[in-house]
């Protein structure tokens, strides 16, 4: 389309057919506010309005620098999808080919009430996997933001029939992550597979997730961890969401998602 003269009309024409495939293919593969970011900007709009014959050159020019500016903005998306499902992508043991990795999207009060020592649990149950197959505990960026607000916080949280501080578990939870991603990496492998006595044991990893530095969190913390696990769906093997919260179970089963309801913790 660029270079191809015409008139404005025919600039126009093409530009709307170029758009309109390209929202084809991105609305496969990216939430909506990702198209919105990536294609379908203020300036996409602004154009739709405009009348070729009235704007002429005006409005190719208008064209052109809206092109130039997607077709960087949509290859700026394609490597960071590719980082993305390289992240998803792990071999279970050496000289096998890389398959997707089994997410379970935790919450806060998981990553608080076990204090950051997560391997114990039963994550094939919790994942619904095969004890074969890998998994990773996924830590959506907003859990991390509530552990930052909650580590200056007071009061109490109960579990397991024991009053604890909230600062001294969000700060124990964020030790954890700080020693699972000390640097750029956002996924850190916490086990490696192997046989116990009850037979074999999957190989586990941590996924840190990130959002873009324009990213709007919604108003809801909750809403916001079901969000970022339905976007996995389309990167991971599969996704369940774990968290002691029923309120939150109920939400992301009804958005089509596993959820998985962890046992409270002995007293």
């Amino acid at each position: 389309m660029l270079g191809a003269g015409g008139t404005a009309i025919d600039m126009f024409n093409g530009y709307l057919a170029w758009a309109v495939a390209q929202e084809r293919m991105l609305a496969g593969s990216f939430p909506d506010r990702e198209v919105e970011r990536l294609l379908t900007t203020r300036r996409y709009w602004t154009i739709q309005n405009m009348d070729p014959i009235a704007y002429g050159a005006s409005l190719t020019a208008l064209i052109t620098l809206e092109l130039n500016a997607r077709m960087e903005a949509l290859e700026h998306g394609r490597a960071a999808l590719e980082n993305e499902i390289a992240v998803w992508n792990v071999s279970s043991t050496p000289g096998t080919f890389p398959e997707h990795l089994h997410a379970v999207v935790v919450d806060t009060n998981v990553l608080m009430r076990h204090k950051g020592e997560l391997t114990g649990l039963d994550w094939p149950a919790i994942a619904g996997t095969h004890p074969t197959q890998s998994i990773a505990i996924t830590v959506p960026t907003v859990v991390v933001a509530e552990l930052d607000d909650l580590k200056h916080s007071n009061g109490k949280m109960t579990f397991g029939g024991v009053a604890h501080d909230r600062r001294w578990l969000a700060t124990l939870a964020l030790g954890w992550l700080e020693r699972a991603f000390p640097g750029v990496d956002r996924r850190a492998l916490l086990r490696d597979a192997a046989i116990g006595d009850n037979g074999p044991i999957p190989q586990l990893y941590a996924v840190l997730q990130s959002d873009p530095l324009d990213h709007v969190g919604l108003a809801k913390a909750d809403s916001e961890i079901i969000d970022n696990a339905l976007r996995l769906t389309a990167l991971a093997k599969s996704v369940t969401l774990a968290s002691y919260d029923n309120h939150m179970i109920f939400t992301a089963r009804h958005q089509g998602l596993r959820a998985y309801k962890l046992p409270e913790l002995p007293e």
